[in-house]
């Protein structure tokens, strides 16, 4: 009876064993070309952004945790001094395909996931980094992933060099479009962005390590068992 229990009780642990957690990693989307002040550094009126990232550019399903994007302009540069709220949802537009009417690349709504705000003062990070309320979980089996920014607030005054951050002008893993002024447009540039990622699991088959550990497990309680029947 007690190999019996033993034995349920491997049972039960085998699929909480084999399920380990993937490592967190970095995708960067883009390569360094130019650098571009839309939408955190420009002295003119952009209400809303939208950035469509090529699905593959991801290597597969993973929970995003952050997003950051790498200054491309002199160190003193500031900041426009508004509130962004950052949302992530998927679009069914190709890269280089967004619609001017930017509504109409929504697929399925959008999800918040950082909001933050800035003020005339401290320049511009190096490294511009939103993190998520909640990881937003991507699929690329269920299209292109689209960054939509809503920008709260009026640029005042030139405060002596706006920020840019580093572009990728290819047209060929993003592109952007957005409003300014009450114009819709758009091009072919998109921000470099660094994303933070969990990996999604894919499978709970056992790694090796863990297989083997079970197999010991099992072999030496029925080991046991049968030295136990033959005294």
């Amino acid at each position: 009876m007690r190999t019996l229990r033993l034995l349920a009780t491997l049972a039960v642990l085998a699929p909480v064993l084999a399920a380990a957690p993937a490592g967190a990693q970095q995708v960067t989307v883009g390569t360094v070309q130019n650098a571009n002040c839309i939408p955190f550094g420009c002295d003119f009126d952009v209400s809303r952004y939208q950035q469509v990232y090529a699905g593959g550019a991801f290597g597969g399903a993973a929970q995003i945790t952050s997003l950051s994007f790498l200054l491309g302009s002199a160190p003193n540069s500031f900041l426009s001094p508004v509130t962004y709220t950052v949302r992530l949802g998927y679009t069914n537009a190709a890269v280089g395909g967004l619609n001017a009417a930017l509504d109409a690349n929504v697929a399925g709504g959008l999800t918040t996931f950082a909001t933050r705000s800035f003020g005339i003062g401290p320049a511009a990070p190096p490294v511009l980094t939103f993190t998520g309320l909640t990881p937003f979980a991507f699929d690329p089996a269920a299209g292109n992933l689209l960054l939509d920014i809503l920008v709260d607030g009026q640029v005042g005054a030139d405060v002596g060099g706006w920020a840019s951050y580093a572009s990728d002008n290819s047209g060929t893993v993003t592109s952007r479009a957005y409003v300014q002024g009450g114009t819709a447009g758009g091009d072919e540039t998109g921000l470099v962005t660094q994303f933070g990622l969990v990996a999604t699991p894919t499978s709970t088959v056992p790694e090796p390590t863990t297989a083997v550990l079970l197999g010991a497990g099992l072999l030496g309680v029925a080991g046991v068992g049968a030295r136990r029947r033959a005294r």
